[in-house]
């Protein structure tokens, strides 16, 4: 039964962060280049933060709907993937803007934690994904 309620948390963890991405993440500059203007780096860093969300949106929903625990383990560490690279493009491969009082800057903390809240109930619910053996007693010394 944890691994029902850590797969909710997750599922509905990454889809928050999506949302979060979608809605605080890119703060709107753009760079007057000799072809055009082009938007930040920022941009196209939550825009991929976005696809990876989805994906382990769409993970933690396969987990919930396995009927075999290593199923539904699989789909748990997908999501803790899904969330490693969405907080390495956000923090190293691509980031944001250097600029600490930009929207971009000042959101991807919060945007951060809620990924940190589904990489924890992913990585319990992995660990509890088997009711038989998370409810065996344990051996003792």
């Amino acid at each position: 039964m944890v691994w029902k309620v850590c797969g909710i948390v997750a599922s509905l963890a990454m889809l928050a962060f999506t949302i979060m991405c979608y809605t605080m993440g890119y703060c709107g500059g753009v760079l007057e280049c000799g072809t055009g203007s082009v938007p930040m780096h920022c941009y196209y860093a939550y825009q991929a933060a976005m696809g990876i969300g989805v994906g382990g949106f769409a993970c933690g929903l396969v987990g919930l709907t396995q009927k075999d625990a290593s199923a539904r383990r699989i789909a748990a560490l997908a999501i803790c993937v899904c969330v490693l690279v969405a907080l390495a493009v956000l923090w190293v491969l691509v980031g944001v803007c250097a600029n600490a009082s930009m929207s971009c800057n000042v959101n991807r903390l919060p945007i951060s934690g809620v990924a940190a809240v589904a990489m924890v109930a992913a990585i319990v619910g992995a660990i509890k994904a088997n009711d038989a053996i998370a409810a065996a007693p344990k051996a003792k010394l």
